[in-house]
């Protein structure tokens, strides 16, 4: 448990959320979301560990939503290894944020995902399915009710499995992060967000108090929290 950052500061935002915020640092601090995910957020061992066991069990076509997909980073690494282990896999990646979007129109190659400027309820009214459902540092961002909500629809537009990764609140990773990041990271809004994200995210316990019946909390190094729901159990 947190001594220093024993609450959860809810109450800040990230520079980059603002609509005023310097583009040219939003677009810097997309592009480098990609090595601190790489560094951080375990997406590879969650996709072999998690997604690739569940898509091996049967040879079909799967389908999977990314929220909040951000500069796409993620998105693009999932399809990759997909891709080299011969599973068949569409990823929609959405974000209500049309910067995102303007960030990834730069990126060309995007065969096999679709990025769309829409929301999780507006897919939700179109009655859409898909096999999975990711996000990356989408928790820390919600209210209580918000995180509720988005559980709840989730659980409804889901055929297999729901995975919400991000990052558990810890005075050591607040102290890590502040010192090694400026290091490697700079021109951008990825320390002074990511220092505000650590403040802002739930502890295990916390996450564990907050989420609905039959989710489940699993923890990675280096500071993650896993928020997972499958279907019929």
């Amino acid at each position: 448990m947190p001594l220093f950052l024993r609450h959860r500061a809810s109450q800040l935002s990230e520079i980059m959320d603002q609509s005023d915020c310097d583009p040219d640092k939003l677009f810097r601090t997309y592009g480098q979301f990609k090595y601190i995910n790489q560094l951080t957020s375990q997406w590879r061992r969650v996709y072999c560990r998690i997604l690739r066991p569940a898509m091996c069990k049967e040879k079909r076509h799967y389908q999977l939503l990314d929220i909040g997909c951000g500069g796409g980073d993620i998105t693009f690494a999932l399809l990759k290894w997909a891709e080299e282990d011969q599973l068949s896999l569409k990823i929609t990646g959405i974000d209500t944020d049309p910067r995102a979007l303007d960030f990834l129109a730069q990126i060309h190659d995007h065969k096999g995902i679709q990025f769309l400027g829409t929301s999780l309820n507006d897919l939700y009214e179109a009655d859409e399915q898909f096999d999975f459902i990711i996000s990356n540092h989408l928790v820390h961002h919600l209210s209580s009710t918000a995180f509720n909500e988005i559980m709840a629809k989730c659980e409804k537009m889901v055929r297999m499995q729901v995975i919400f990764n991000d990052i558990e609140r810890s005075d050591i990773a607040w102290l890590g992060f502040r010192c090694f990041a400026p290091l490697l990271f700079y021109r951008s809004y990825i320390v002074i967000d990511g220092l505000r994200s650590i403040r802002r995210s739930y502890s295990k316990a916390e996450a564990e108090k907050s989420v609905r019946k039959n989710w489940m909390i699993k923890r990675y190094f280096p500071y993650r929290l896993l928020f997972i729901y499958e279907k019929g159990l």
